[in-house]
């Protein structure tokens, strides 16, 4: 089981590539999947578009500082990663279950790409990011703790913003304000 553990995928993969991938799994995903199902790609939460890209930044600090260091203690410990994963799994579950619920009187419904996000991209964040809280907390320098953190408030920061510009439904917010125009329709 060692070889799944964050700490392992983290200590031996290339951080930029690490970073790379969570971005395409995550965010980059969400451009294929919408032309085929919408017709048009596009991604209309800043959040999803930016603030992923703030969060994959700093699953790659995470990286970066499992290089140089050596294992910490819990991450020897393959239970903790058993419960973080259903614990995380389980959070996307409720996730999922709640706007399944909520989207059933929609005219949009409750898109594959909207339930990919709740069932993958929230358990992989949270899974990867709780990983790097404790390799920067623990191993990072003051410069990288301002990285790391300065990420997670910039992804809050977008985050609300969406909520505000009523963004966090894709699909309602281009039916009530058209695509995004310029570069955001395609990224």
């Amino acid at each position: 089981m060692a070889q799944w553990t964050s700490f392992y995928v983290m200590q031996n993969t290339i951080p930029w590539v690490l970073a790379l991938l969570v971005y395409s799994f995550t965010s980059l995903i969400f451009l294929p999947v919408r032309k085929l199902t919408d017709g048009h790609a596009f991604n209309a939460c800043l959040s999803g578009k930016y603030g992923d890209l703030a969060l994959s930044y700093c699953v790659m600090l995470g990286g970066q500082i499992a290089h140089r260091n050596t294992t910490p203690a819990i991450w020897s410990d393959p239970t903790w990663h058993l419960l973080a994963t259903v614990f995380y799994l389980l959070i996307g579950a409720l996730m999922f279950r709640d706007n399944a619920t909520k989207r059933k009187t929609l005219a949009t419904g409750y898109p594959i790409i909207e339930q990919y996000h709740d069932i993958v991209v929230i358990p992989i964040f949270l899974y990867l990011l709780s990983s790097a809280l404790m390799l920067v907390s623990s191993f990072g320098t003051t410069t990288e703790k301002w990285k790391f953190w300065g990420g997670i408030i910039f992804w809050v920061v977008t985050f609300l913003y969406d909520a505000w510009d009523n963004r966090l439904n894709p699909q309602l917010y281009v039916r009530a304000k058209g695509y995004p125009r310029g570069w955001q329709h395609l990224w």
